[in-house]
Formats: structure tokens, C-alpha cells, sequence
């Protein structure tokens, strides 16, 4: 969605885009991160969950997306910004993508200026030790793996990640024809290892299960999978999956120790056939 230096759109994003901007005020790219705003002026303005079916009851797909909370003067399409300078949507849908007005190469760290209280890249962060957490840097292994939850691992053997789909963005745009033609029903890929000792031929339509729930999809046998590791591409709305569900079925409530963020490819799951 975005570059170290620059910004690039999906086809999709750049025709669901180009659509709103003729019948909204104002669309504007946050911040120059994968999060799209939609300002209507006066009225509700909602975000969709991840998953969530934004044009549910009550809903409609002009409030899908995240209300800002940047200040109305900042609320501007990259207008006068100096990095922005020399950029324009016109341009940004033709190429797809642009570079920002800096420097290059790029290094804006390279002389320090690090958000830390020493201003440095600290190896030690005083911060997080007064957070009671690891002050170095270390591997915390996953809450659901065979590492942190032998048992568990052992009923549920497959990490399941479900990153977006190429032609969504999660659950925003995924109600759309050219994401519907291009990826025709929900799958899982899995490793031919995986899917031989499971009895499962590419094509065949599988159940993925936890204790959390199930869903239903088509496995797409290849090695693009990790052996142990499953990916179901999402997210998929609930009324367009063919049993109603989605990934989120399976994922879990527990938030991450730093930052308190979502925990969505921390999920661990079986595989048989449906």
C-alpha cells in the first residue's frame, strides 16, 4: 500500500477512491498510511471492524471507514505539505504511485532525532523497564504456540495467518466486483506436507476450527505456505462468504503486551476436510 518514501495504490484503491471523490467533500489519506478517511461534514460518521460488514443494518459503505481525528486544517489531500510538493491525484492515479518531495537517499535518522528520551536508538529502553517489561531487545514467543502452549499447539498444530487479499483492503472494498471476480470464493493455503498427512487435495473444500470457532474454504494446496503454517487471504464479508463465515471466526480477544494492538496472526488451528 505504501512505500519507504513514496505512495502506491491498488487498481481497486484507485477506483473505489476515484468513486468517492466525486460524490464526497473530502478524501483524504491519513497521514500517508494505509488508513482512508471519508469527512462528510455534519452526521454520523462510524468505522467498521475489521470484518465487520459496513453496509449491515443501519450501515452503508460511506461509513466504513476510520473517522479522523486529525484537526480540520491538517484534513487536506497532501496540499501543502512539503513533501508533498509536486504531487497530485491526477498523477497519483495514472502512475499509481509517487515519491515524496525528500531527500534521496532518504535517512532521517541517520544524525539521531530518535522519539527517546536520549534522543538515540537505545538497545536499553529505560522506558520499557518502567513498564516492567524487557528492557532489551528479545523474541517473545506467540501466546499460542507450541513454545507457550505445548498443549495447545498439540491440538491445533497450524498457525494460521490472514493478511488482506491483494484486491482488498481487509474488510474495506471487499464487497466490490473486481475483488469478488478476482478471488472467487474464500481459500486457504496450505503446504503439500500439511495437506498430505490431512488427506486434503488441492481444490478440496476444508474446515479451519479452533476452540474460538470455524470456517469454511477452499485449499489451495502450494509452497507458498509454510510447512505448519496455513494463510486464509481476508477478509471476507460475512453475506458474501458462501456458510457466512470469516477468519475472524477463529481469531482471538487477547491484545499485545506493547501498545496494546490486536493479536490477528497470533492463532493457532486444525484443518480437515468439510
Amino acid at each position: 500500500m505504501h512505500g519507504r518514501s513514496g505512495l502506491t495504490l491498488s487498481r481497486a484503491v484507485q477506483d473505489r477512491l476515484d468513486h468517492l471523490a466525486r460524490r464526497l467533500p473530502l478524501v483524504e489519506m491519513r497521514r500517508l498510511s494505509r488508513t482512508f478517511t471519508i469527512d462528510r461534514g455534519p452526521g454520523p460518521r462510524r468505522r467498521a471492524r475489521r470484518g465487520q460488514d459496513p453496509g449491515g443494518a443501519g450501515g452503508s459503505h460511506r461509513h466504513a471507514l476510520r473517522p479522523s481525528r486529525v484537526p480540520a486544517r491538517d484534513r487536506r489531500f497532501l496540499a501543502d505539505h512539503p513533501r508533498a510538493q509536486g504531487l497530485s491525484w491526477d498523477t497519483l492515479k495514472e502512475k499509481g504511485w509517487q515519491r515524496l518531495n525528500v531527500p534521496s537517499p532518504f535517512a532521517p535518522f541517520a544524525r539521531g532525532g530518535f522519539p527517546t528520551p536520549s534522543g538515540k536508538c537505545e538497545f536499553y529502553s529505560q522506558t520499557l523497564a518502567d513498564r516492567g517489561l524487557d528492557p532489551l531487545p528479545t523474541f517473545t514467543p506467540p501466546r499460542e504456540s507450541a513454545a507457550s502452549d505445548p498443549a495447545l499447539a498439540r491440538k491445533y498444530p497450524l498457525a494460521m495467518l490472514s493478511p488482506p487479499a491483494r484486491n482488498a483492503l481487509n474488510s474495506s472494498f471487499a464487497n466490490l466486483p473486481v475483488f469478488l471476480d478476482a478471488e472467487k470464493a474464500p481459500s486457504l493455503d496450505i503446504h503439500p506436507s500439511d495437506a498430505a498427512s490431512r488427506g486434503i487435495a488441492d481444490g478440496d473444500l476444508v474446515r479451519i476450527f479452533n476452540d474460538r470457532g470455524a470456517m469454511v474454504a477452499a485449499a489451495r494446496v502450494t509452497d507458498k505456505a509454510r510447512p505448519g503454517v496455513v494463510v486464509a487471504l481476508s477478509i471476507w464479508w460475512r453475506k458474501l462468504s458462501p456458510d457466512g463465515t470469516n477468519a475472524n471466526m477463529l481469531t482471538g480477544q487477547a491484545l499485545t503486551d506493547m501498545g496494546r494492538a490486536a493479536t490477528f496472526y497470533d492463532v493457532l488451528v486444525e484443518v480437515e476436510r468439510a
